[in-house]
């Protein structure tokens, strides 16, 4: 993998560890059985999730990051190596891929799959979350997982797929800002349901939970790259995408 000059350090760290991963994985590969999937990590020391993040030319971009609501470990990933949406088994799909996968981790944290269960499998209404509202299973192909003391990143692919050449980045882009132009949360209607679900608190229903959703117009539009690295500082936020 080769970048354009002057390439920044954290760039050159991670075109290093992808080449390192995908060499060992196709090494790997070799002594494992005959369609199985391998997993390789690699250490890093400076790249950071957000480098990951912006390598669009590995794959579809996945991420959670849930460190200002108490967990540990941020996880950006590209790509998936198996994927499935809309199944009532993902559970059962994700013990598929993991149980018999090949793993060669250098004491990395151990292989993930990323999943989003529905709320109400059955609800089929048009949502504006996608596919996602019809439950979503992913095992990425690359995965940078950063547990506030290390970080390491992670490819997983079979042997057919290492024989192919690894991805090439394309010359980085940097994207101009978007100005807000509008703005729809809708508070009031959100604050009257608070206080409904307040009301109807009782003994044998002691939780509910109520959640609005924020549309923003922008003048131009935002690479979701840019806006789960950009939403990073904001304090006591959860970024999933």
């Amino acid at each position: 993998m080769i970048h354009e000059q002057p390439a920044r350090e954290t760039d050159t760290e991670l075109t290093a560890a992808c080449d390192e991963a995908w060499s060992a994985a196709r090494g790997l590969a070799r002594s494992a059985p005959v369609g199985a999937r391998v997993s390789v990590a690699v250490p890093l020391s400076r790249a950071t999730p957000a480098d990951l993040a912006a390598e669009a030319q590995l794959g579809e971009l996945w991420g959670w990051d849930a460190r200002a609501m108490g967990d540990g470990t941020c996880l950006v990933a590209r790509g998936a190596a198996a994927s499935a949406d809309g199944d009532e088994r993902l559970d059962q799909l994700v013990s598929g891929w993991l149980d018999p996968l090949v793993d060669a981790g250098r004491d990395a944290p151990a292989p993930r799959a990323l999943v989003a269960l529905p709320f109400d499998a059955s609800d089929t209404r048009p949502s504006p979350w996608g596919s996602l509202a019809r439950g979503v299973a992913i095992l990425p192909r690359w995965t940078l997982t950063d547990d506030g003391a290390r970080r390491w990143l992670r490819v997983i692919a079979t042997a057919d797929e290492l024989a192919r050449p690894l991805p090439r980045p394309a010359p980085a882009r940097r994207a101009r800002p978007s100005r807000t132009v509008g703005r729809d949360d809708r508070s009031d209607a959100y604050l009257a349901r608070v206080e409904r679900a307040l009301a109807a608190l009782s003994p044998r229903q002691t939780k509910l939970v109520v959640a609005r959703s924020i549309e923003l117009t922008l003048e131009r539009a935002l690479p979701v790259e840019q806006a789960f690295t950009a939403l990073g500082g904001a304090p006591g936020l959860a970024r999933f995408v």
